[in-house]
């Protein structure tokens, strides 16, 4: 059978429906130098956006390359908020409508639906997945919203347009408004199921833990899948490919990749071709062959990821949730040398782990490809929420490319710090809170911003990088555990390593420096790696029993070790005006994340499920005393009058041509930071979503 093709007003009616939004629905045409990434303040909430200086260094023909991958992260966008929730298109769609009509409500009114919305777009869906819990409106009752809802369907009558926003309103009622009704992204699994009363959309209604279980690794773990159960009361897979489940989504990323050909890079194409064969097989392993092209592929100034990639929001972390992201290389010479050293001693490093010898990498072997970055574009699970630092691929389907050929990771230079503005979180005012006075001056003199980045870059380099599993071993052996262990495994590496001297006798860290500039150094990486992790309690529901977030379960766990072994010691006393991390052993730490280490390493190559669960259901516990610091946290983070909720915009892109209507030059726009941000971001994200539904609605595909 011939491959599906577009008639030619189908091609013009998607390109110019998805350029509009590129090209015309943003803000204020800046230079990059003098761009702020924060936009606005208001309340809990930080609007920011994505800031790439660089771009307009680019080629012509760079620059409309990224346009079209840009394109296509933006056509695959909504599967990830299908994913969330099976509710979530439903929800923002009846919110949209309403927004759209606000100059007809009252003031109050307009704010709790800008917030909600906010909020919405920031979790693509309905349920903060950092809290894993849902979220209802502040300030929006269902019968203000049920008002709201017959004053827009009043005015698009008015306007010869029918709507019935009123009734979608009142068939949405739980979903929106009882915060009982399935609270939980990921249910707890203790009297609940982890799958059937999860409210993540990864399998089909009824659909139990042990019925996945049960049934043979290659269709309970298959990647790119969602099982239903059909006529006969079976469990039947439908495969996420064109012609199969996202049908529509995957056939406009496949248009789009098939035009960024024509600008692409003779390494780019095959990478880019194997992609187009994944999404129309669905077969998790043309994905893997795609996936190792990708690996191997090194790109010069930009490079991309598209595809369904991470398992964390799947509670059985074994099916990819969808996401892309486009990356500008960031050419700093000092961060480029450094990340160059780190690879180069990997072996060195892999030989210094504190784990048995057999799941160690022996001789030569390619570690991760890790650099500095800015994120240029973001889209689907990665969205307004974006990674400070990435590493790929490194999922079930990629274990043997990613122990053969490495990865590759990137470390978002323009997430992890506001570009244009000065770092916040060792100001006086925040410093006198969080950190113990004896610490104030060490934070001052040492260099944070390369704690900060050396951190990150061992995480996914000496971390992610590092061990190798026993013959047949698969990740999905980990089940639930498996996603908090590997994020645990590489913050333990990155921890462990940089308390070591081999980091300054390879010259990573400079050899110059006296034993106390390098001890001094370790003090404030354990100082702020904890501080932080005690802040992120915050993100947590005041009644929560429990850490599931990867990282932050991994963390905890760490934490837990520490304390326990005399390495931490953490002050509540309630005279503070936070929990300080006041006594810090560096000897016993690095010991004690060791063993963590051995034993988190001894689980992973060996698919001990037990071990796992053991791990992370003791070390990694959340407990009163925990809730105790974090209500203290809280209170501290709300006095200070400190964001807790942050969302970031894309930038535009913007053709501009000759007076032949000729492209000569393509530049990033970006908003002027300003009043009411939170508003033109929600107008953004209407914008947005509009714009990729016309593009669907013109995308017929017909098969020859």
């Amino acid at each position: 059978m011939k491959q599906p093709k577009f008639f030619y007003y189908a091609f013009v009616c998607a390109i110019l429906s998805i350029m509009t939004n590129l090209d015309h629905a943003f803000g204020t045409d800046q230079n990059a130098e003098s761009v702020k990434s924060t936009l606005q303040r208001i309340g809990k909430f930080e609007v920011k956006q994505l800031v790439s200086p660089g771009f307009e260094l680019l080629p012509l023909e760079r620059k409309l390359f990224a346009m079209e991958i840009a394109k296509v992260i933006e056509a695959g966008h909504d599967i990830a908020w299908i994913q969330a929730n099976e509710s979530s298109l439903a929800i923002r769609e009846v919110m949209h409508g309403l927004w759209k009509h606000r100059e007809k409500f009252e003031s109050l009114d307009r704010a709790a639906l800008a917030e909600y919305l906010f909020l919405l777009h920031a979790n693509h869906g309905n349920y903060d997945h950092r809290k894993n819990k849902k979220f209802v409106p502040e300030g929006l009752t269902l019968d203000r919203a049920l008002n709201l809802s017959r004053v827009a369907d009043a005015q698009n009558s008015a306007n010869g347009v029918s709507s019935k926003l009123e009734e979608q309103m009142l068939a949405l009622e739980r979903e929106i408004f009882a915060a009982d009704y399935r609270p939980a992204f990921h249910a707890d699994g203790k009297g609940q199921d982890i799958v059937a009363d999860s409210a993540a959309n990864f399998y089909g209604p009824g659909i139990t833990k042990a019925e996945i279980q049960g049934l043979p690794p290659e269709i309970g773990g298959h990647f790119l899948s969602y099982p239903v159960r059909g006529k006969s009361g079976n469990i039947e897979l439908l495969e996420h490919r064109i012609g199969g489940r996202f049908d529509e989504y995957l056939r406009l990323v496949e248009h789009h990749l098939k035009n960024a050909l024509q600008w692409a890079l003779p390494e780019e194409r095959p990478v880019i071709e194997a992609y187009r064969v994944a999404l129309r097989s669905g077969d998790p392993q043309d994905l893997a062959k795609a996936d190792g092209l990708w690996a191997l592929y090194k790109p010069r100034d930009i490079d991309f990821q598209f595809n369904f990639i991470e398992v964390y929001s799947d509670p059985l972390n074994s099916r990819g949730e969808w996401e892309g992201f486009m990356i500008l290389l960031n050419q700093e010479p000092a961060e480029v040398a450094r990340v160059e050293k780190m690879r180069r001693h990997a072996a060195a490093f892999e030989a210094e782990m504190p784990v048995d010898e057999e799941f160690k990498k022996q001789g030569d072997f390619t570690p991760p490809k890790a650099e500095g970055a800015y994120l240029l574009y973001s889209g689907g699970a990665n969205g307004e929420r974006p990674f400070a630092g990435v590493n790929l691929p490194n999922t079930t389907i990629n274990q043997k490319i990613h122990e053969q050929f490495g990865s590759k990771s990137y470390t978002a230079d323009n997430v992890m710090a506001d570009l244009g503005e000065a770092p916040k979180e060792f100001s006086p005012e925040q410093m006198n809170v969080f950190y113990a006075p004896e610490y104030h001056e060490l934070l001052k003199t040492v260099n944070t911003k390369l704690e900060r980045t050396l951190q990150v870059a061992a995480h996914e380099i000496w971390g992610h990088g590092s061990g190798r599993s026993r013959e047949g071993v698969r990740d999905t052996d980990l089940r639930d555990y498996y996603s908090a262990l590997e994020e645990g495994r590489a913050e333990i590496a990155s921890l462990y390593h940089m308390l070591g001297t081999l980091i300054r006798d390879t010259d990573i860290l400079p050899q110059s420096w006296s034993d106390q500039q390098l001890r001094d150094f370790q003090t404030a990486t354990i100082l702020i790696f904890f501080t932080a992790h005690l802040r992120t309690y915050e993100r947590l529901a005041p009644d929560a029993e429990a850490i599931r977030q990867a990282h932050q379960w991994g963390r905890q766990a760490m934490m837990n070790r520490l304390i326990a072994e005399g390495a931490l010691e953490v002050d509540s006393d309630p005279a503070l005006p936070a929990p300080w991390i006041r006594k810090i052993d560096l000897e016993k730490a690095r010991q004690a994340l060791g063993g963590l280490w051995k034993q988190i390493q001894r689980a992973k190559s060996t698919g001990d499920f037990e071990l796992a669960a053991k791990l992370f259901d003791t070390e990694g516990g959340y407990q009163e005393p925990h809730r105790k610091l974090r209500e203290r946290i809280a209170k501290a983070i709300k006095d200070l009058n400190l964001p807790t909720e942050k969302a970031y915009l894309n930038p535009g892109f913007e053709a501009v041509r000759d007076s032949s209507g000729k492209v000569t030059d393509v530049k990033l726009v970006y908003e002027a930071p300003g009043d009411h941000a939170m508003e033109r971001f929600v107008d953004r994200q209407v914008r947005r979503a509009t714009t990729l539904r016309e593009a669907l609605n013109c995308n017929n595909l017909v098969v020859e």
